[in-house]
This record gives structure tokens, C-alpha cells and sequence, in this order.
């Protein structure tokens, strides 16, 4: 009964049913059309509900436990029961066969009036329905191999995960001529969820033109910025954590750092003048991007119960643009009086976080300067192998490590992995499987404070292949 095809089913034959209580046809029609409007006003609900709360799960159970109680109720009836009893419990029951099915969707995620809230409001299946459905773009150098080690960690929580290979780069290039086709932008965008690995950046060169639904073409300065800006990502979220073992005194470290990704200077438009005599490049910085990625760190931090967010700026040198960020986070701020804002110089916020990590929590800064500070707060922590990473857009994400490809240790098998396993479990987060994705983080925790097989980035003499059994075997303990 809890599935689209038995709700088919028994709404088609509700008139007949209603018919036999001893209501006329015409009645049996009206009557069955009240059990409608119930249902639709109880999807809206099951929506709010699932949205508000993050408790997709739940809400599901819920609504599954709602239908199974009428119609155990109707079965349960004498025959002796009045008409108008009988009514009321199939027309109930017949509602709530519906209400529930727009958490797979999540309603309110798909129409929320802006694409900040549907970006942070991404509905999760359901963990005992559908099978989720994630891409995974292998990258290059260690990136094959990382990617292998973080699927089977991620498999070790027994969720249900359909693979596919999305084609990106070299692969992209031999089957469509193109290293970022449409058909890869379309393929991920349909999935709405992709595990990333690094790509191998070229130094003083890479720049790509990727053509437009309108035949005109857009010149991006990198693979990685062509990625997230054909797909529409425009936050890059990096919790940066420590961890026993490895980080030292900075085993407290607990900072997410929101990095706008689709402005400042890494738009890559530069210029030269003369031969080697100067360049130029320009800062965007726009006020709908700032509003956006301000609220959107807001709203993180109210989900997940953080107390401070913190703009990182230059706005006593550059007074227009990062000066517009900064007026545009404190605009913002004002909506959220629950949570103290403030900002800081990112010269002075570099200077703090070596000193007092535990002086920040969550951090909104621009392109570069977050590129920049997140791979400091990495060294911080340990290691970059430890940072994880993720880019969210209108009704899709892609998750990665912060750290690079490695081309001069792929395929020696000691590339360090967490990095994008912990990115796993941002992915895991984002889609309600909090439990599994806290186990993967534990299984980490406890591998790394033991000192279990760790890479030789870690000080470690083991390989990715004997890291990754560790940290699988331990999300299995810890989820049996």
C-alpha cells in the first residue's frame, strides 16, 4: 500500500467502494473528492514538515504509519459500522496514501521563492526507498584512486548508492571532443548529486570556452571554475576540523568557511598590455552574489546550531568591491538576530586563526580569499588530506576534497584519501543520512587518534589501500 502504484490503485476504485456503503454514484464521486483535498493539503504539510525540520526520514515514517493505521482500521470494521464510519476511514486512509511522496521530491525545496533556500533545502530519498543515485567524476592523477577508496567507505554504511561515471577531462575528450560537453553538464544536473575528484590544474595555461543553449560561448579560466559555473554552483562550503592524533594543539579547530565561487578575481578575466609589460585582471563583485552566499551561510549556521558567522574582507584598501561584500553581509545579518555576526581584515583573520582557532565558527569570505584561508585552516588541522569540501547550487551538488591531484604520487599507492571520503559524508549529511554520515566521520576520528595505517602525509607507513580497510571496517563496527 505505501507505494505510488497501490495509491493508484485505490483511488481508482474508491468510488466503487464508497458506492457499495450505499451512497449513489454521483454522491460517491463527491465524496471520494473530499479524501483529494485532504491529500493535496497534506502534502504541502508533509513538504513543510520535511524542509523545516530535516527530518525527512521521520516525516516519512510518520505518514507510512498514518495509512497503515486507517486502512487496518477500515479492514478491522464490522460490518454492522455505519456508512458515514466507514467513509471516513477509507477517505483518511486514501489521503494519507499520497501525503508523504513530495519528501522525495521535497515541494517546497523544488519551489522555494529563492535558489539559496532550495540549494540548502536539498530533499533527501528516503533511506528505506530509493536507491540514491550519485555521480562520480574519477578526476585525474590520484583521483582514480581515492575515488575507488571513498566509494567503498561510503558502501560500508549499507546504503543503497547507484553509481555513475560521469565523463570529465581526458575521458570527456576521447568520447565527445570537448573536456566539459553539455552531456556531462546535463548528466549531472539530472543526477543532482556528484562525488568530485581532483583534477591536474595547468600552470599559465587551461583556459576553456564552453558554448551556450544560445550558441554563444563563455571563456572560463579552468576545468575546476568551468564546472562550477556551467553547473550553477555558487558556495563552496570547507568545515575544517581537527583531529586527535594529527593536528596537534589544534585538535578544537571547528570553522566552515563559505567561499563565493563565481566572482572576484577567478572569473579569469585578465588582460595583457604589451608584450610582458603589464596585466590586469578584474574583481566582480555583484550585489545579488554576496546577498546570496551571506544568507546561505546564515541559514548553515542556524541548521546546524552555530553561534557566529564572520565576513573575511579588504574593505579598507578596496573599498567598492570587497567594501559592497561587507555591506551586503551586514544587510543580511540583520534577518538573523539569533546569531552574532561580525568581520574581520583577512590579513588579521590569518594572523587570529593560528593563534585562536576557537575565535571563529562560521566564516563567508570571496573567491580567492577563501581558496586561500581554507587551505590554511587545512595546515592547521594536519593535513589538506583532511579537508573536505563541497559546491552547492539551485538543485545540485558536487562534493571534493580541497586538496589537489598529485600526479607525482598517482598510482603508488599512497595517496591519502579522507579528504574526499570526508566529503562523502557531507554528501551522506546533506541527503538526512546523519547517522551513517557521523559513523564515517567516527571511523576516521578513531583511525587517525590510533594511528591505524595512516598515508605518509600523515607520518604513516601505510597505503591508501590498508587506510581505506581501516576506516571500513570501523564504519561497519560502528554501524552494526
Amino acid at each position: 500500500m505505501a507505494g505510488l502504484a497501490p495509491t493508484t490503485a485505490l483511488w481508482s476504485y474508491a468510488p466503487t467502494i464508497v458506492a457499495s456503503f450505499g451512497y449513489g454514484r454521483l454522491q460517491a464521486n463527491a465524496l471520494v473528492s473530499v479524501g483529494q483535498w485532504i491529500s493535496v493539503f497534506l502534502i504541502v504539510v508533509a513538504a513543510f514538515a520535511a524542509d523545516k525540520t530535516g527530518r525527512r526520514g521521520l516525516v516519512v515514517l510518520f505518514g507510512v504509519t498514518c495509512q497503515w493505521a486507517f486502512m487496518v482500521a477500515f479492514k478491522c470494521l464490522p460490518d454492522t459500522s455505519s456508512s458515514s464510519l466507514k467513509f471516513g476511514i477509507l477517505t483518511m486512509g486514501a489521503a494519507t496514501c499520497s501525503w508523504w511522496h513530495s519528501v522525495n521530491g521535497s515541494w517546497l525545496s523544488i519551489n522555494a521563492p529563492r535558489p539559496e533556500d532550495r540549494a540548502i533545502r536539498m530533499a533527501p530519498p528516503p533511506p528505506f526507498t530509493n536507491i540514491m543515485r550519485v555521480g562520480i567524476i574519477m578526476g585525474q592523477g590520484i583521483g582514480p584512486e581515492i575515488t575507488r577508496a571513498t566509494q567503498r567507505v561510503i558502501e560500508a554504511t549499507g546504503i543503497p548508492i547507484d553509481w555513475e561515471e560521469v565523463a570529465i577531462a581526458d575521458e570527456a575528450v576521447e568520447k565527445y571532443g570537448h573536456p566539459l560537453p553539455p552531456a556531462t553538464v546535463k548528466q549531472v544536473r539530472d543526477i543532482g548529486l556528484a562525488i568530485k575528484a581532483p583534477l591536474i590544474v595547468n600552470k599559465l595555461e587551461g583556459r576553456l570556452s564552453c558554448v551556450q543553449n544560445d550558441g554563444s560561448s563563455i571563456t572560463y579560466p579552468s576545468l575546476n571554475n568551468a564546472i562550477r559555473r556551467e553547473l550553477g554552483l555558487f558556495v563552496n562550503p570547507r568545515p575544517i576540523k581537527g583531529f586527535p592524533g594529527v593536528s596537534g594543539r589544534h585538535e578544537d579547530l571547528d570553522v566552515v568557511i563559505m567561499r563565493e565561487v563565481t566572482e572576484d578575481v577567478y572569473i579569469g578575466l585578465e588582460h595583457k598590455i604589451g608584450d610582458d609589460v603589464a596585466a590586469e585582471a578584474i574583481k566582480l563583485t555583484t550585489r545579488a552574489a554576496a546577498i546570496r552566499v551571506a544568507r546561505f551561510s546564515f541559514e548553515y549556521a542556524r541548521k546546524q546550531g552555530r553561534k557566529r558567522v564572520t565576513c573575511l574582507h579588504k574593505a579598507n584598501v578596496l573599498n567598492h568591491t570587497d567594501g559592497l561584500f561587507l555591506r551586503c553581509f551586514q544587510q543580511v545579518s540583520k534577518e538573523y538576530a539569533d546569531i552574532v555576526a561580525d568581520d574581520m581584515m583577512i590579513d588579521a583573520a590569518c594572523y587570529t586563526i593560528v593563534r585562536d582557532p576557537r575565535r571563529f565558527d562560521v566564516i563567508v569570505t570571496s573567491n580567492q580569499y577563501g581558496d586561500i584561508f581554507s587551505d590554511l585552516a587545512a595546515g592547521l588541522a594536519g593535513s589538506l588530506g583532511l579537508a573536505p569540501g563541497a559546491n552547492i547550487g539551485d538543485g545540485v551538488a558536487v562534493f571534493e576534497a580541497c586538496h589537489g591531484a598529485a600526479p607525482d604520487i598517482a598510482g603508488k599507492g599512497i595517496a591519502n584519501p579522507l579528504a574526499l571520503v570526508l566529503s562523502g559524508a557531507l554528501l551522506l549529511e546533506s541527503q538526512g543520512y546523519q547517522k551513517e554520515a557521523e559513523a564515517v566521520r567516527g571511523a576516521i576520528s578513531l583511525v587517525l587518534k590510533e594511528e591505524r595505517d595512516l598515508t605518509p602525509d600523515l607520518g604513516g607507513t601505510g597505503t591508501t589501500e590498508t587506510l581505506t580497510t581501516a576506516v571500513e571496517l570501523e564504519v561497519k563496527r560502528l554501524l552494526s
